[in-house]
């Protein structure tokens, strides 16, 4: 596993998650961070991330969750993390790849809200198109009554071709 909780003596945060460096910039594993980290805001507690040797891996990962949860860019999540920890360096091929996990996740995420737009408006959409559907079969019906009156005889008197031909 790339990460692991630990138990831990730190008094500031309440749980430490430390990751290694095999495995850590996954699709997976940025959203798990992510998660993590989602998690423990949740529960009003504080998380620390560590990676090893203070490679700056940790700082990079933790802007999954401001991609994934408070919708910011790679770029401005970058931007933000380096205001916070300035002398923290960014890892840069993580970067790429969180880049790449961004763009997936961002159309993930526009699937899932035009599924939901979907089942929302589909009630609607389905009552519509029955109304649509009666308003033609009514037209029809009209049309086939109208049809039916042409050919009845009420109408021969206003056929020319059928009226008796008088001499002067």
């Amino acid at each position: 596993q790339w990460y692991q909780r630990r138990v831990h003596d730190i008094p500031a945060a309440d749980a430490v998650i430390h990751i290694q460096m095999n495995g850590a910039a996954t699709d997976e594993s940025f959203d798990k961070i992510a998660d993590n980290i989602e998690n423990a805001k949740s529960e009003e507690s504080n998380t620390l991330i560590s990676c090893e040797e203070s490679t700056g891996l940790a700082t990079t990962l933790s802007i999954a969750y401001a991609i994934k949860y408070e919708g910011m860019s790679v770029k401005d999540a970058s931007k933000s993390v380096s205001k916070r920890r300035p002398k923290a360096e960014l890892d840069q091929t993580t970067l790429i790849k969180l880049s790449a996990w961004d763009r997936k996740l961002r159309r993930k995420q526009l699937c899932q809200k035009t599924m939901q737009m979907l089942r929302a408006w589909l009630p609607m959409v389905s009552v519509l198109g029955l109304l649509c559907l009666a308003l033609r079969l009514f037209q029809d019906e009209i049309e086939r009554q109208h049809q039916m009156e042409k050919e009845t005889p009420e109408y021969e008197y206003f056929h020319i071709l059928k009226w008796p031909l008088k001499l002067f």
